[in-house]
């Protein structure tokens, strides 16, 4: 299954809490994305009031396999700081989800594959309880984060089925 939602917007003053909830079954294999960017339209002024993203990966008996937490105000996207924003204004949270896969392969992979996305910032690691791979990125921008999903996408498509997709027209 892939879950690949278009970034969300936020404007000054916007608050947003996105719940994804997953409940993974056996040899069941999940593509998904949190994302969001920051528009300030012109004319306008001011930041978004907050941004909370809530992950978690449960088996069918309900016993939590993994959690994400994100949570942004928008003083803290103004201070700029290192590790938090910078000059970054784009962030997505992309995972490949499953037992039983492949992990540090898909981790190499897709550190191979993203390492060429300019001016970003991004990390690779494993999910706890053998569930999968977990990919933070922060671009500059829409554009630059959507190519760099794709990136992820694609690779991680490649990983599970051992052949590269075809592109895509959206």
């Amino acid at each position: 299954m892939e879950y690949l939602p278009m970034a969300t917007i936020l404007f000054p003053q916007a608050r947003l809490q996105s719940v994804v909830n997953v409940t993974l079954h056996p040899n069941a294999r999940v593509m998904l994305c949190d994302a969001f960017c920051l528009h300030v339209p012109q004319g306008s002024s001011g930041l978004p009031g907050s941004y909370r993203a809530d992950l978690h990966i449960q088996c069918p008996e309900g016993k939590l396999l993994a959690g994400d937490r994100l949570a942004l105000t928008g003083e803290d996207l103004q201070r700029r700081l290192p590790g938090v924003s910078a000059e970054l204004q784009a962030l997505a949270t992309f995972m490949l989800v499953g037992q039983g896969l492949p992990v540090e392969d898909v981790k190499r992979a897709l550190r191979d594959a993203l390492c060429i996305v300019p001016e970003s910032y991004l990390g690779v690691s494993a999910l706890p309880n053998d569930c999968g791979v977990s990919v933070r990125i922060m671009t500059a921008d829409a554009v630059a984060l959507r190519n760099a999903l794709h990136l992820a996408w694609a690779c991680a498509r490649q990983q599970l089925t051992g052949i590269a997709p075809r592109a895509r027209r959206k």
